[in-house]
């Protein structure tokens, strides 16, 4: 027989559970699509900016110790940005010792290439001035007496090139790198004198 009043529904038997339906703010699933949107835009290929520092260790004739920290733009830029045009400038000292100490300002100009995989390559031109000091004292004979001299070194005129090799990590920024090459300073004593160089550091793009 068929009632048209209200049914009662029947209370559940203890222990079953209950199914209960969960609903997800629309708000939040907009909110977390419009992020995943966003992060998904975002350029993959790392930190590639044109500025960038560096701090490497400074080898005269490779095994006189000392450090430089440099600047670098690159002026110029293939489309893809692994070719690039690079300009800058190194500041930095080394200590060779009982001999002299050195001081150095040397701008650059160079190539700088690398392969997709991260492997780089670069030449350089320098053009710097170098001050040098005694590291000890020295002397000279004036009217017969032995007195000591100054230990004020030789100003030079640097001129030179190098040639490195490192690997760019996208991600962080970041090219560990190792360069070598020759500077000739002059003058020195009325004659051009020749000297390798090393460096070994790391440069960090801005």
């Amino acid at each position: 027989m068929r009632t048209n009043g209200p049914t009662k529904k029947s209370a559940s038997p203890p222990g079953t559970r209950v199914r209960t339906r969960c609903w997800i703010p629309i708000p939040i699933v907009a909110s977390w699509l419009v992020l995943t949107s966003a992060a998904s835009a975002q350029p993959t290929d790392g930190r590639l900016g044109r500025h960038s520092i560096e701090v490497a260790y400074f080898g005269q004739n490779f095994i006189r110790p000392g450090m430089q920290i440099g600047y670098s733009v690159r002026a110029l830029q293939s489309s893809g940005r692994l070719h690039a045009l690079v300009i800058g400038a190194d500041v930095g000292a080394y200590a060779w010792l009982r001999h002299d100490i050195g001081v150095f300002l040397l701008p650059r100009i160079g190539w700088r290439g690398r392969h997709r995989a991260g492997l780089q390559g670069e030449a350089n031109f320098h053009l710097g001035y170098l001050q040098s000091v005694l590291a000890s004292p020295a002397y000279q004979v004036e009217s017969g007496q032995v007195v000591e001299a100054s230990r004020q070194g030789i100003a030079n005129l640097l001129l030179g090139v190098t040639a490195g090799i490192g690997w760019f990590f996208p991600q962080a920024g970041v090219t560990p790198f190792a360069r070598a090459g020759v500077l000739w300073h002059t003058p020195v004593f009325d004659q051009t004198l020749l000297r390798f160089v090393l460096n070994v550091g790391v440069e960090v793009r801005l």
